[in-house]
């Protein structure tokens, strides 16, 4: 056998030198366009469409679906992030389920 490399996903969401100075310690909020560019907590270093066609991708295949979930989150619950990534106001909310609607032709 070989030697098998695992990259530190979250150590690389923290390094300074790709998200600036304080990311190792204080976390922020970032603009969505920051985490697309940047990002490598999807597994982005997994893709290499040059092997079997791209079929042995390793990476999340749900990145856009989890990083438009988050900005619709941030949007829905009114939270605001100031210049420095951080919360700068939030309001107390409650996360309930939506009420499952049937439609007409079905009642």
């Amino acid at each position: 056998g070989g030697h098998r490399y695992v990259l530190g996903i979250l150590l690389g969401q923290q390094d300074p030198d790709v998200w600036g100075e304080g990311a190792d310690s204080t976390f922020r909020v970032r603009r969505l366009e920051e985490y697309e560019k940047l990002s490598v907590g999807f597994n982005e270093m997994a893709t290499n469409y040059g092997v079997n066609g791209g079929r042995s991708n390793r990476n999340c295949p749900a990145k856009e679906l989890a990083l438009l979930l988050g900005k619709l989150f941030f949007e829905d619950a009114n939270i605001h992030i100031d210049s420095r990534g951080a919360a700068s106001r939030v309001q107390p909310f409650t996360l309930v389920p939506r009420k499952k609607t049937v439609p007409e032709s079905e009642t």
